[in-house]
């Protein structure tokens, strides 16, 4: 499917379930029939309290609503009032943008742009409702069009680093302006891709632990049980200086939660605004990342123990392989006569 988002630009819609893009009434009946009575009822009755202008226009927005909403299968009347509620309201600005409808309207990046900026003058409690719902109802309606979940790695395996280029897709998706918790976001990615912190390490860190040096370096006292201080990498310099300014006082997280970190970062896709097989941040990855800058960059093994906290032999043995796969015996002969 085809299609082009609402400013007249070319759109990745995804591709939704088929049956539900094609309006099949007998398979659109038989999810009617799957959801419990109660559920299915409020579905076929909700009507939204809008304006009398898009009142006028619900008889075409509410079937195509409805329809999407079954197939999400809410679990609790409540849900389903809640997805109820901010399909319609999708629903109504793509309708009257393009003058149809279509469930390609819940891709990713038409809910982002909906929520970050077609209603950024609502408070945030609503645009995170808003978006929490939309996503649930998306998944379900056009799983191609939204990020894939980070697939689990075990304790036992080595996480993959990231490449340059997904490095900076990742940084360029926590800058984008309008978006919630955007200051979370950076400091996230600094903190994890350009210090190699954990997640608890990161979600405790205050402004008060980053110290600028005399030659503009940023220095972080990480907390914790391997507490240290440690250089953030000189590319996510400026980014630290934009998260220590725009923090909430000295936090940069709302809550206080251990982990404030793995939940941001799971909502931080390499690019938000391409749909399909992106995956999320995943913050052993990033450490692990982190890792291989160093061994890049000869950072000796004495040093980069003391920034780092403990690092295995095989997690070293492992990324190595990612900075230099092999070397000539002679010159690993040379580099080795300086004991």
């Amino acid at each position: 499917m085809s299609a082009q988002n609402p400013q007249g630009q070319p759109a990745d819609v995804g591709n939704p379930v088929e049956w539900v893009a094609n309006g099949d009434a007998d398979a659109i009946r038989a999810a009617f029939e799957a959801l419990p009575a109660e559920i299915a009822a409020l579905i076929e009755s909700y009507m939204p309290n809008v304006s009398a202008e898009d009142a006028a226009l619900l008889d075409e927005v509410m079937p195509t609503v409805r329809v999407c909403v079954a197939v999400a299968k809410p679990r609790t009347t409540h849900l389903t009032k809640q997805y109820l509620w901010a399909t319609s309201r999708l629903g109504l600005w793509w309708y009257k943008k393009r003058r149809s409808l279509d469930v390609a309207m819940l891709s990713q990046h038409n809910v982002e742009h909906f929520v970050s900026h077609v209603t950024k003058d609502k408070d945030p409690g609503w645009r995170l409702t808003a978006r929490s719902a939309l996503q649930s109802v998306g998944r379900r309606v056009n799983p191609t069009a939204w990020p894939l979940k980070p697939a689990k790695v075990s304790a036992r395996d080595v996480a993959p680093p990231y490449s340059p280029s997904e490095e900076a897709m990742f940084a360029h998706a926590a800058l984008l302006p309008g978006r919630r918790n955007r200051i979370a976001r950076i400091w996230v990615v600094v903190a994890s891709l350009g210090a190699g912190m954990s997640c608890s390490e990161i979600s405790a860190a205050t402004t008060d632990d980053l110290v600028e040096r005399d030659d503009g370096r940023i220095v972080v006292a990480v907390r914790g049980v391997n507490a240290r201080s440690v250089p953030i990498r000189a590319a996510y310099t400026d980014m630290a200086r934009e998260a220590i300014a725009g923090a909430h006082g000295n936090r940069f997280f709302r809550g206080t939660s251990k982990k404030a970190a793995a939940i941001t970062a799971g909502r931080l896709p390499d690019d938000p605004y391409r749909c399909g097989n992106s995956e999320v941040l995943v913050l052993r990855r990033a450490r692990n990342t982190w890792l291989v800058a160093h061994i890049a960059a000869n950072t000796a093994l004495v040093p980069l123990r003391a920034v780092a906290g403990p690092v295995s032999v095989k997690t070293l043995n492992n990324l190595i392989a990612h900075v230099r796969a092999e070397i000539d015996p002679e010159e690993a002969i040379e580099e080795a006569l300086r004991a």
